[in-house]
């Protein structure tokens, strides 16, 4: 548990009580141990593992440590090999080694907060994995490129080495411990550091240089067995005293021992100065006293894969720039990042000098040779850490005896300042030895004189800040990993051009006068450290307070898609479900506007953080500006992994039902698909997985009713048709009088100048690449009848070839057959433009909320809910959907690449803008609301539906923005907002964004529009009416498998149009990804839009819990009544011959899917 949290300056963070003094003489008082910092009575709390657990935790922990310096320092003796054999030069060499410096220092900024998020164990685990992959890169390099990307990928996973093994020391082992426990680690990490290039060197000589990596992936494997079987979790929640900033209760320790008399405690000489500490001390115990009531874990739960911190979830940006707050605000850890990094340096200069000087004369050696140089490394730092580690902890203990009992942390600098003189002296002798072409004895010597005064430095500096910052250790050491590979890979850079400039010499000259300066300054933290530590002492316990806080949204959604994705795989069909949505919570708690922030430094600074790492990139799958940088792309990733994490479910299900349809093919159900009626038989039982109610009632036995085929325009379909104005709109082709009479009651003129006639054009179609199957370029007319009132098809025409023009005068297979063509257009147009209108139109609007708007806004709040998983389609689309020979090549009858091009021209045209496809808006501009001209539609199934739950969201949107904006000048006030707005339209360039936020209908209506994207007018088109109405079959291919005709009449078979079976199956497998009917009935379904109480406990107000459930309830009754649909006398339901039943609040998802 934490300690010292009361202000006293005797006290400061990191003075601890670490003898228990039995007697006043201290020349001959009895003592024992006070455990730092202090255990818990729960058997499961590493500090009381038995020692056999903690010495195995740290053993693997330290393989670990040892294979992971192992592969970054194992690459020097193959540089000559390489360089013959792959032609590179010695500046590509210094240069990839600098790049691999420079991950090393960034590395753990990105890493370590999810192992402080989700625990040690995943992340040894899955850094063990990614390590053996990129030995097995390494081993198979065959370009400059290739040796750039495996020393940067190689060092940015293996910095975790750097500061992993120390977090496990700190979990483990007590104040008393940690000495020898760092001196061991130091010792093993300079064992794979200078062992490594030796062995490298024989078995380059040997077997050549590939075989060094190889062995690496070999050893990786070892390690990742052991640690996937062997390490268990040190994680262990006992921060409680921390977030509430008291000091524990003193009755709650425990220590090694018997407890001692009392009584026997009591001073004899009330005049010395030690009274208030052994009265202090008399609560104490010395037995580590073990709970039976709490149950030990089984091994099993012991290997859990994460131990997930509990609280609500932040941004990433906090771990993004903490450690350097820490850096620069803390002075201990400020010094010992230097003293680190000096030492980092001169090693590192020392190494890469020695590959890159000591292959050529006077020295010319081969491989071998340079990996024999290391043994002086290891000897050197062998010395001095068997002399460290166990005097720095007892020393520590005799220093504190003479402190009566009290331990500082400076007390360990004792052993640190009489090695201060080797480290120098071997770095000035290494420098004059190599500058003079002496022996390679002094050479080696040299290195080994400097190692074994930086082992015992680099150790004391470790345990320094293990014992002072302990609740702040994670970004403690990732401060000191940035400083000293920074500081490293600024030397290696310049050290090629400045020895050729000044010399070997005059370099580790002035190397080691840096060093010098930095190391002598531990005599002025022997003199102050004390008081630096108690002056800063505030400071430490809000960095401490907020280590226990929800870490990273990136760590958390990336890791928690992935292991969703890894428990589902080996889940059976029947038993899948998809994971829950989780989101971001408040950074600080409640959800603040700018004026209430309880951190406004913190909050810009989060907010600077996030608009330098989350960038725009280039479109992935056209259309507007993707996710780039640090942030940005692994938001985009962890949206991309818990997509996945859904669609795993999906793809059994799906590969299932495919499976049963090719069992039913083989057996002859379908009758060699010779018949329009063979087709219905393709959903008799065989996709009951994927489509659990089969397609909606009357598409399979209506299909051929024209009320069918115009009402889809009006329901499945309604972006593409358009009412034509009379005053603005001409005619696009002609039907002849006597045919529309005939059809319609009235000539096209007429039609169009009384307001009846509609229009859709898909004919920009004919520019597209076609695949192997055909596809027409259709544009068609309906009607509003004048007898009945009802929606009707007047005319279609192909665009392509003969350019015929059919109307339902025409035979019933030719007439059938064009509303077939037509539905090959539309439904590609819906795809592609659904693609373009909600999915990229949300997410770059998103992406600029990001960029503007805190994570501690309430609006923040709200969009993060709706915007789940918002920038996962366009690499799914751009890799399974756009690719050649993908899902587009195999489905559709124009070619993926023609999809993206159509998709970005949709966007840039018309489906992209923003405030013009507001719902209202959109539909008024197309004529099938309010008209200016001609009947109301009789039946506007979409409208109906869709008007309902855009009323619901609008009326909690009302009360969310009036419960935090009293006012519209209070909108106007909110930086934030205005920053939205001024982003959007600046660096974003969203497509017709308001140029400001003015008042709080204004924010209403963004935000309602963003939601309505984001469910139903997504929904409408994709997801479960996917399956269930818009892509069933035979009237709805989305390909046609004949050429189109050229003439109408003659022997047609509508059926020679049709797919055949293989590409049938292919068709319903791709759409039953989209269907998702796991998402129905579960609180992902639109009826939970705003019923999340994670989201809702951080929103104070009552008006917006009372909002949420007033939106419930309305979807539930409208639920009930989609539900409870059924055909009129007429055969008839909302006018149509079909049931539609795609917007039921209970089945379709409240944000944007797939």
């Amino acid at each position: 548990m934490a300690d010292n949290w009361i202000d006293d300056p005797v006290f400061p963070p990191g003075t601890v009580r670490l003898e228990k003094l039995q007697g006043l003489n201290q020349a001959v008082a009895d003592t024992e141990i006070i455990l730092q910092p202090r255990p818990t009575n729960d058997p499961n709390d590493p500090l009381n593992w038995p020692r056999w657990r903690k010495y195995l935790n740290f053993g693997l922990a330290t393989f670990y440590a040892v294979m992971a310096f192992a592969q970054i320092n194992a690459t020097t003796p193959t540089w000559g090999p390489m360089e013959e054999e792959l032609g590179f030069d010695a500046l590509l060499m210094n240069n990839t080694y600098a790049i691999g410096c420079a991950t090393l220092a960034l590395g753990s900024f990105m890493l370590i907060p999810f192992a402080l998020k989700y625990g040690l164990r995943p992340i040894y685990i899955l850094s063990s994995a990614a390590q053996m992959a990129i030995m097995i890169w390494a081993a198979r390099t065959m370009t400059g490129g290739d040796w750039w990307g495996v020393n940067a990928l190689q060092c940015w996973v293996g910095s975790l080495a750097e500061t992993m093994v120390q977090m496990t020391v700190s979990d483990v082992f007590f104040v008393h411990e940690r000495g020898m426990m760092n001196s061991i680690y130091i010792w093993a990490a300079n064992f794979g550091s200078s062992l490594a290039p030796v062995a490298a060197g024989f078995i380059t000589a040997s077997q050549g240089w590939r075989w060094v990596w190889w062995w690496m992936t070999l050893f990786f494997g070892i390690v990742l067995i052991v640690v996937i079987f062997g390490f268990e979790e040190s994680k262990f929640d006992w921060t409680k005293a921390v977030i509430n900033g008291r000091p524990p209760s003193l009755e709650d320790s425990s220590t090694q021992g018997d407890p001692r008399d009392q009584s026997k405690e009591k001073p004899s000489n009330p005049e010395k100065q030690v009274q208030s500490a052994l009265t202090t001390v008399d609560s104490l115990r010395t037995t580590i006293e073990i709970d039976p009531a709490i149950p030990r874990k089984t091994y099993w739960q012991r290997l859990a894969f994460t131990t997930t911190t509990q609280g609500p979830f932040s941004v990433f940006a906090r771990h993004a720039y903490q450690p350097f707050q820490i850096l620069f605000t803390i002075p201990g850890v400020g010094y010992m990042s230097m003293v680190y990094a000096v030492l980092l340096a001169w090693s590192t200069v020392m190494s890469a000098a020695t590959s890159t000087y000591m292959i050529i004369p006077p020295y010319n050696f081969n491989s071998t040779q340079i990996g024999l140089m290391s043994l002086a490394i290891f000897i050197g730092n062998t010395l001095g850490s068997i002399i460290c580690g166990p005097l720095s902890d007892r020393i520590i203990l005799r220093l504190a005896r003479r402190n009566n009992g009290i331990y500082e942390p400076e007390m360990r600098l004792w052993v640190f300042v009489p090695f201060i003189p080797f480290q120098v002296a071997g770095a000035f002798w290494f420098g004059y030895a190599l500058q003079d072409g002496e022996s390679w004895v002094a050479v080696a010597f040299a290195s080994g004189i400097c190692n074994f005064g930086s082992a015992p430095i680099t150790s004391i500096a470790l345990t320094y800040m293990t014992d002072a910052y302990n609740e702040i250790i994670g970004d403690a050491l990732v401060a000191v990993t940035f400083c000293r590979n920074t500081l490293s890979t600024i030397f290696v850079f310049a050290m090629t051009p400045w020895i050729a400039k000044v010399g070997i010499s005059n370099v580790f000259n002035t190397i080691g006068a840096i060093g010098l300066a930095v190391l002598l300054f531990a005599f002025v933290l022997l003199w102050k450290g004390k008081q630096w530590r108690y002056q800063s002492a505030h400071r430490y316990k809000e960095f401490a307070a907020k280590q226990m806080e929800s870490l990273t949204t990136v760590a958390d959604e990336f890791l928690s898609g992935a292991l969703a994705l890894l428990a589902v795989q080996s889940v059976p069909g029947d038993a899948l479900a998809v994971p829950k949505a989780k989101r971001n919570a408040s950074l600080v708690g409640e959800y603040t506007l700018p004026k209430d922030s309880h951190d406004p430094l913190g909050r810009a600074a989060a907010l600077a953080v996030t608009k330098a790492g989350f960038t725009y990139g280039p479109p992935v799958a056209g259309g507007p500006y993707y996710p780039s940088g640090v942030l940005g792309a692994a938001k985009a990733a962890a949206d991309l992994a818990e997509l996945q994490a859904d669609l795993t479910p999906e793809e059994i299900l799906t590969a299932e039902d495919s499976a049963l349809a090719t069992t039913a093919s083989l057996a002859g159900k379908y009758d060699g698909l010779k018949t329009l009626e063979d087709y219905t038989l393709i959903y008799d039982g065989e996709w009951t997985h994927t489509l659990p109610k089969g397609p909606v009632p009357g598409v399979l036995t209506n299909y051929t009713q024209d009320l069918l085929f115009s009402m889809e325009r009006l329901s499945t379909n309604p972006y593409a048709v358009r009412r034509l104005n009379p005053s603005s709109d001409s005619l696009a082709f002609e039907v002849d009088d006597s045919t529309a009479r005939k059809v319609a009651g009235m000539p096209l003129q007429e039609l169009l100048e009384t307001g009846r006639l509609f229009y859709a054009d898909h004919s920009d179609q004919a520019k597209l690449n076609r695949t192997s199957a055909y596809a027409p370029a259709c544009d068609a007319y309906f009607f509003i009848d004048k007898a009945s009132g009802d929606f009707l098809p007047l005319a279609i025409r192909t665009g392509v070839g003969a350019n015929l023009i059919y109307t339902p005068a025409d035979s019933d297979a030719d007439w059938l057959l064009a509303k077939m063509m037509y539905n090959v257009n539309d439904f590609w147009f819906a795809q592609w433009n659904h693609l373009a209108a909600t999915h990229e139109a949300v997410h770059i609007a998103w992406m600029a909320a990001i960029r503007s708007v805190s994570a501690d806004h309430p609006v923040y709040g709200l969009l993060d809910r709706l915007m789940y998983q918002a920038f996962a389609i366009q690499p799914l689309a751009a890799t399974i959907l756009f690719t050649d020979g993908g899902a587009v090549d195999e489905v559709f009858g124009y070619t993926g690449a023609s999809a993206q091009e159509y998709t970005t021209a949709r966007y840039k045209g018309s489906s992209g803008a923003f405030q013009a496809n507001y719902f209202h808006t959109d539909l008024q501009n197309r004529g099938l609301i309010n008209p200016s001209v001609g009947p109301e539609l009789s039946h506007f199934p979409f409208y109906e539906d869709a008007s309902v739950i855009y009323g619901a969201i609008r009326d909690f949107m009302t009360s969310f923005v009036a419960s935090y904006y009293p006012s519209d000048s209070a909108v106007q006030a909110d930086p934030e907002m205005q920053a939205w707005a001024r982003e959007a339209n600046g660096a974003a360039e969203v497509i017709d964004f308001p140029a400001a936020v003015p008042s709080r209908d204004a924010l209403v209506d963004i935000l309602t529009h963003m939601a309505h994207l984001a469910s139903t007018a997504h929904h409408v088109v994709n997801t479960n009416e996917l399956l269930s109405v818009s892509s069933t079959l035979p009237f709805h291919p989305p390909a046609l498998y004949a050429p189109i005709p050229t003439a109408k009449g003659g022997n047609l078979s509508v059926v020679d149009f049709l797919p055949p079976f293989e590409k049938v199956v292919t068709q319903l497998t791709f759409a039953g990804l989209f269907a998702r009917p796991l998402l129905a009935d579960t609180d992902r379904a639109l009826l939970h839009m705003f019923d999340d109480q994670e989201m809702l406990k951080l929103m104070r107000p009552k008006e917006i819990h009372d909002a949420a459930a007033r939106f419930k309830g309305a979807m539930q009754a409208f639920s009930d009544e989609v539900s409870a649909r059924a055909f009129d006398a007429q055969g008839l339901s909302q006018g149509m011959p079909f049931l539609w039943q795609a917007l039921d609040p209970k089945v379709m998802p409240y944000s944007i899917t797939t």
